[in-house]
């Protein structure tokens, strides 16, 4: 057991309560309680219990009695902040009324932890006049805080994994807490009779009087299953908290919340912390934020919060909380504002932000170079959709390894987001310089770095002849300039990263560096830092150095919704949820497919829902809208802002570097896009080992992921590119014919034992037969099988039409009383038995007799 600390420096972790009830927990959770520290602290009025869990020294604090809300939670933040200054981190932990929906199963007692979504940091402040029911007034707004800090989201993420896999310890610890202490009995579950949800509609006739005196209306009653056995109960929610000065009492804005901001959870406290505490906000839920309040549940409900809170801790590595950063107070960030507007379609100048945690140990940079440069050739994107998960993933490598390396499909972001970082970083970091390079072709990047040196007024660097790529490469080298950041963005082709960038000129004996990958400099640090972004994983790896490279995928539905909603002009026809939802999935939720979609129904005018039809069912309207080449002052010129022409570049470039990898890209996209079997696209010509390497290149530029089993999935719209492609080339047939002959020889019979198999491969042959021009004896030979499983799986009516297919091909390619058309003929004959056409099956029988 660890002595206990003797200086306010050793403890890492607050933890801040509101009122009594959840502090008399919190402390009683610790599993070790220490002295106090004999401090003289003039300037800070909180009163502490300084404890452990696990090997984390921990400081509790609660506000004072009777002061509550927003002002009273900032005041005990600032001093606890200024009395302890290593913390890394904190925890408000406490109750909080709930918000159930149909999507948010929440009940009394759960747990709602607060974590980053659609630009909050995980907690929104509300403010609203006189909070009775049917008499809100409310006005919603984001705080402008950082997310939690990157470790504490890592243990949110192992911990509910953790829950999934093997459940939570809550009860547990509760009940070990209250036999220790008899005095604890309050905070024991109340009868489950006792936690009821009223209808919105219902209010609380007389604050005096109890709900169960008053209240008990079975109609007025939300009807809720018992949870079943292998649900977690409590549950634990993870989302947006609301925040206010005042409580919640109104089911009508509970629920509108809910719907429209996805809120979890009310309380009072918490946006008084975000923007002056890093810290997370956890709520066990103690009533249901509507007139029917009911103290009952306090006890038990601040017990479930403390109880998650000190298993959160637990799951934090020591080590590495030790090698996290502090923080400073938030006098030093006042020029920040502390909320803004917020709304689905924000108005065209407004501008969403990657949430860059402040005082970080990268964030020491402005003390040098007070002459610094911004190269970054682009605008700021008004309309762009924050992303706080690859936010705090960017933050969290840069800490680490100072370079954060983004990969992903073209079309997913990538540029977007180093051009948005970009801007935060400047304004976070007035004396550090950020420079931009584009990496598509090695004359961009020389150009780049000579405009770079030019601005950096590099001797020589006014002159034309002279090279300033070499120049530039010793000055990113040297230690004493700085600091910077930077981005090199679009560096997609594997040829280009390892080019000799100095081809024909004079060797320099003091510095070999030739080529891009050469030129990233081998020694980065706090104050020197590297954004690299690439659609391809293999480069992704080779820059990397340490760790892993950031996946950039498309957006969460939440951030699909925002991008396509403020992309639609505001006088446009508003379109439903319901709506908005479908058009986002049938785009895969890649943000430039939706930002194409968006200027489309902008050009065309219509509805979504008329556009979401057309492009439902007509691929011709689907090529048609993915065609579209926007004018975006955000992209370097002549780069393609199209999906068509964005993913064409890297099917080019994957052609051109590996044959083998666009050929099975081409086979997938004449298949079923859901779980496509390896070994139905398997080249067995070929050494296993060169054919997943091809694979991995695929896989590399994110047009196709892993399934289960040995299977691959692409995404319809990837699908629909490659065949145009192809089309357009005049090679579609080709591959089709390739498909088809391979299932033909692994399709099996449609015997019971085969049913597995069948079934597996039996999406991927009717996809295959539809771009199918002309069958030949092996599509007959498909089809014959296809038949045979599908009668056997009682599919009649199916079975005869591809049945029928089958003996036609046949009997015009053999001949009809060949042993093949003979056995289709026999298959028929059964088939349409099945179906009832008795004098049918029986013309067929006797065709079969008789051949």
């Amino acid at each position: 057991m660890p002595s206990p600390p003797t200086c306010v420096d050793e403890y890492a972790l607050g933890w801040i309560s509101a009122i009594q009830t959840e502090y008399v927990i919190a402390c009683e959770l610790l599993e070790e309680e220490y002295d106090p520290l004999s401090l003289d602290l003039p300037n800070d009025n909180n009163a502490y219990t300084l404890g452990r869990i696990a090997s984390h020294n921990v400081v509790l604090a609660c506000l004072p009695k009777g002061r509550y809300g927003l002002t009273s939670a900032t005041s005990v933040a600032k001093d606890m902040l200024r009395t302890f200054p290593c913390l890394r981190f904190g925890l408000m932990v406490g109750i909080g009324g709930g918000a159930p929906t149909k999507t948010n199963d929440i009940r009394l007692g759960d747990i709602v932890v607060s974590t980053p979504s659609g630009g909050s940091a995980g907690v929104i402040h509300y403010e609203y006049g006189k909070a009775i029911q049917d008499k809100a007034f409310l006005r919603t707004g984001s705080l402008s805080a950082p997310p939690p800090p990157p470790l504490l989201l890592a243990a949110i993420q192992q911990l509910s994994s953790l829950h999934l896999r093997r459940g939570h310890q809550i009860a547990k610890t509760i009940r070990g807490a209250v036999d220790a202490n008899s005095r604890l009995q309050k905070y024991l579950r109340p009868s489950l009779a006792t936690d009821v949800l009223f209808k919105a509609s219902f209010v609380h006739a007389d604050q005096s009087r109890r709900c169960t005196e008053i209240c008990d209306v079975p109609d007025k009653m939300v009807d809720r299953s018992p949870r079943e056995a292998d649900q977690d109960d409590p549950g634990i929610h993870y989302g947006l908290i609301a925040s206010a000065d005042r409580l919640m009492k109104d089911a009508h804005a509970r629920d509108a919340l809910a719907d429209t901001e996805n809120i979890l959870c009310f309380e009072m406290e918490a946006a008084g912390l975000m923007d002056n505490f890093p810290c997370i906000v956890i709520r066990g839920i103690c009533d249901y934020s509507d007139t029917h309040k009911n103290d009952d549940w306090q006890g038990y409900a601040a017990a479930t919060a403390a109880a998650y809170a000190r298993e959160l801790l637990m799951t934090i590595p020591s080590i590495r909380l030790k090698n996290s950063p502090t923080y400073v107070l938030s006098e030093q960030i006042t020029e920040l504002p502390t909320r803004v507007h917020i709304d689905a379609r924000l108005p065209k100048g407004s501008v969403g932000t990657l949430r860059i945690p402040f005082a970080r140990a990268y964030r020491s940079a402005d003390t040098k170079s007070p002459a610094a440069i911004f190269t970054v050739p682009f605008e700021r994107d008004p309309l762009f959709v924050p992303r706080d998960e690859i936010s705090a993933a960017i933050d969290l490598r840069l800490e680490e390894t100072h370079r954060a390396i983004l990969y992903g499909l073209g079309g997913t972001g990538k540029s977007q987001i180093a051009i948005e970082f970009a801007y935060q970083y400047r304004h976070t970091h007035t004396s550090s310089s950020v420079f931009w390079l584009h990496a598509a072709t090695p004359t961009r990047i020389i150009d780049g770095c000579q405009e770079i040196a030019r601005r950096l007024r590099l001797p020589g660097s006014n002159d034309p002849s002279k090279d300033m790529y070499r120049s530039l490469a010793r000055w990113l080298e040297d230690e004493v300039n700085g600091p910077w950041l930077l981005i090199i963005d679009g560096a997609d082709d594997d040829m280009v990263l390892g080019q000799d960038l100095l081809q024909g000129s004079k060797p320099d004996r003091l510095l070999a560096k030739k080529t891009l990958i050469d030129f990233i400099p081998r020694r980065l640090d706090s104050l020197h830092l590297l954004l690299f972004t690439t659609r391809s994983r293999d480069i992704a790896d080779s820059v990397v150095s340490t760790g892993s490279p950031i996946h950039i995928g498309p957006f969460t539905t939440e951030e699909g919704r925002l991008l396509l909603l403020r992309r639609l002009e505001t006088g446009l026809q508003s379109p439903s949820v319901e709506v908005v939802d479908q058009t986002l999935e049938t785009l895969g939720n890649i943000p430039l497919a939706i930002t194409q979609a968006a200027a489309f129904v902008n050009r065309n005018g219509g509805s979504l829902q008329q556009h979401l039809f057309a492009f439902r069912h007509s691929e011709g309207d689907r090529r048609l809208q993915l065609s579209i080449e926007l004018q975006d002052p955000r992209r370097e010129r002549g780069v393609p802002n199209s999906i068509f022409r964005t993913w064409k570049l890297s099917f080019d470039q994957i052609r051109e570097h590996d044959a083998e990898a666009a050929d099975l890209l081409s086979l997938m996209s004449v298949l079923d896009g859901q779980s496509i079997p390896e070994t139905l696209i398997k080249n067995d010509q070929i050494a296993d080992t060169a054919w997943r390497h091809s694979l991995g290149t695929i896989l590399g530029y994110s047009l196709a992921s892993q399934g289960p089993e040995r299977t691959m999935t692409m995404h319809p719209l990837v699908q629909m590119c490659v065949r145009y492609w192809l089309e357009h080339e005049n090679r579609i047939a080709k591959y089709v014919e390739k498909v088809i002959h391979a299932l033909a020889s692994k399709f099996p019979t449609g015997t019971f034992e085969n049913q597995a198999v069948c079934q597996t491969l039996w999406p991927q042959a009717e996809t295959a037969l539809r771009y199918q021009s002309t069958c030949d004896e092996s599509g007959a030979a498909l089809l014959h099988k296809i038949a045979w499983f599908e009668w056997t799986y009682g599919y009649f009516e199916q079975a005869e039409n591809h049945i029928r297919k089958s003996y036609d091909v046949r009997r015009q390619l053999l001949g009809e009383n060949s042993t093949e058309s003979l056995s289709t003929l026999s298959l028929t004959a059964i088939i349409l038995q099945a179906r009832g056409k008795y004098a049918a099956a029986e013309e067929m029988q006797q065709k079969v007799l008789e051949g």
